[in-house]
């Protein structure tokens, strides 16, 4: 809570304290919070279902997200967990790379070789369940 004058007006620099906050927070939420949203879109859209009905097909997988929550996943609002990108592909019934495809990412050779060893480990483990 701000500090007041006893009048309940705001002093100048408590309104400099205000905007500072606000361009923070506006900042925050316009950095991109996840690369695969978009795609995650273009799948769920091609597979023609709506937001509600792929909330609930992840539900139906163990994955409660609402439509709201997929909502900012897709357009880039919020973090998404690796978990979480599993279960998006199986309810879409894709390999998890799928989401990186057609990605343009500036990635070291080394680093293009871990995220190839981590697909492997992402199509391992959906093997396994």
């Amino acid at each position: 809570m701000l500090p007041e004058r006893s009048n309940g007006v705001l002093l100048p620099e408590q309104f400099r304290a205000v905007d500072l906050t606000r361009t923070r927070l506006q900042r925050r939420m316009a950095a991109k919070q996840n690369i695969t949203g978009p795609q995650v879109a273009e799948l769920r859209r091609k597979r023609g279902m709506t937001q509600e009905q792929f909330a609930a097909r992840c539900s139906k997988l163990g994955l409660e997200l609402s439509r709201v929550t997929l909502s900012k996943i897709e357009s880039q609002l919020r973090c998404i967990t690796d978990t979480e990108l599993i279960a998006l592909a199986e309810a879409l019934n894709v390999n998890p790379g799928a989401f990186f495809r057609g990605l343009k990412l500036k990635t070291s050779p080394s680093q293009r070789q871990k995220l190839r060893a981590l697909e492997k480990k992402l199509l391992a483990c959906r093997k396994r369940c």
